[in-house]
Order: structure tokens, then C-alpha cells, then sequence
């Protein structure tokens, strides 16, 4: 369900009130009072830097004033990733391989993210892939795959 400008309004208001006034909410997120009015009122929709800067000055997530679409608009792509994972251990599974759930590993490649290894093993082999090894073993399966059938289709075409 994707929450209103004005419910969006409704939860900045409730969470501020006790905390702070519309003034210095705006002093926090470097904008005007009245600004603070309009998103509180719904009479805008508020750019997602904007809510995070607005949670943040509250303490709270941003998740907290949009639920669920927070994620949403901040990762536009995951369902497609997921998917493309899920297929991807599908399709090592049918090769005879178990896929380990990704188990989440000390240090952030990046500010917010949760790095991840990948377990993977079956034929003789067992190994554990950081997300780069994995996504890049995705990639070149998929490469190798292409070049394959891109030759066999030119052997086909000489003949």
C-alpha cells in the first residue's frame, strides 16, 4: 500500500510533537517553516533525501514515515535482483550444487550495505564467495553461456 502525501504528513507531524516545533525541525533540515507546514499538511510530496533528512533530525527511520515504500523507492530494482538470484541458484542447484543461505560478514563495502558470503558446494568442491566473487560468477556463467551459443550459431550460418 503506498501511503499518502498527507498520511506521510500525519506521521512527520506525530513524531515531531513533544520533540520539537515546526521551526526547529526546519533549522535541522535547512528548510523553512513553512516548508515543514506543507509536508505536514500534505500539500506536497516530499523528496525521499528530504524524509531522510526529516527522520533523521527525529530519530527515527525513514521507514517509519513510509513504511514499506521506503524500501521500495530506495532499492527500485530489487525484486529484479532477487529474482535474477534465485534463478541463478536454480540453475547452479540443476549443475549439482547446494547454495548456502548468504550469511552476512563483518564490514560494509559500502555506507548502509551489508556485505554477504556465499556458500557454495557440491562436486567435490566447496568454497565461500564474498558478493563480488558471486555476482561475478554470475556474470561470467552467463557470459561463458553467450559465447557458446554465439559460436555455435556462426558454425551453424558457415554450413
Amino acid at each position: 500500500m503506498n501511503l499518502s502525501d498527507q498520511e506521510i504528513g500525519k506521521k512527520i507531524k506525530q513524531f515531531r510533537k513533544g520533540k520539537m516545533t515546526q521551526q526547529e525541525l526546519a533549522t535541522k533540515i535547512g528548510k523553512t517553516e513553512s516548508s515543514i507546514r506543507k509536508y505536514e499538511k500534505g500539500l506536497v510530496t516530499i523528496p525521499l533525501n528530504v524524509l531522510e533528512e526529516i527522520a533523521n533530525a527525529l530519530g527515527i527511520a525513514a521507514a517509519d514515515l513510509m513504511g514499506f515504500e521506503y524500501f521500495d523507492l530506495k532499492n527500485p530494482n530489487l525484486a529484479n535482483e532477487i529474482a535474477a538470484l534465485n534463478g541463478f541458484e536454480s540453475y547452479l542447484k540443476s549443475l549439482g550444487y547446494n547454495v548456502g543461505e548468504p550469511e552476512p560478514t563483518e564490514g560494509n563495502p559500502e555506507e548502509g550495505a551489508t556485505a554477504f558470503s556465499h556458500c557454495i558446494s557440491g562436486n567435490g568442491v566447496c568454497v565461500t564467495l564474498s558478493d563480488t566473487e558471486y555476482q561475478r560468477l554470475q556474470t561470467s556463467s552467463g557470459d561463458l553461456i553467450f559465447s557458446f551459443l554465439l559460436r555455435k550459431q556462426q558454425d551453424q550460418q558457415k554450413k
